[in-house]
């Protein structure tokens, strides 16, 4: 789940994770919260 969380949130360009809230630097940490 967490890789595939991971993989999910890499494929995003930066304009969709600023549109969900999400910096690119926080992605493995919302990827462990996730699990």
């Amino acid at each position: 789940m967490y890789n595939e969380t991971v993989r999910e949130l890499n494929k995003l360009n930066a304009r969709q994770l600023s549109d969900l809230g999400i910096n690119r630097a926080d992605i493995e940490r919302i990827a462990r919260q996730a699990v």
